[in-house]
């Protein structure tokens, strides 16, 4: 990584502001941004999982949706705690 990359990194809470995941905040995330806003929904609402081109059975899937949602929910009660300590 050069040193212009570096410096031109998202920092922060600017990786919030980057709704498209792109690594630069333009027109199309604060768009996006907008319009999550109007409908009420956070950035991890937008995300869905794509099903895998293997086979996976059933009983996988259901597994990985779960610990998709336990691990969600550590995140959420994590984040949710540091900002009741600021």
């Amino acid at each position: 990584m050069t040193k212009w990359q570096e410096i031109l990194k998202l920092k922060g809470k600017q990786k919030e502001l980057d709704a498209d995941k792109d690594g630069d905040i333009d027109g199309d995330d604060f768009k996006t941004l907008r319009e999550m806003k109007k409908e009420n929904k956070k950035p991890m609402d937008r995300v869905s999982t794509t099903p895998s081109k293997l086979p996976q059975d059933e009983e996988a899937a259901e597994r990985t949706k779960k610990n998709e949602a336990d691990l969600l929910a550590e995140i959420m009660a994590r984040n949710k705690k540091a900002k009741e300590n600021r």
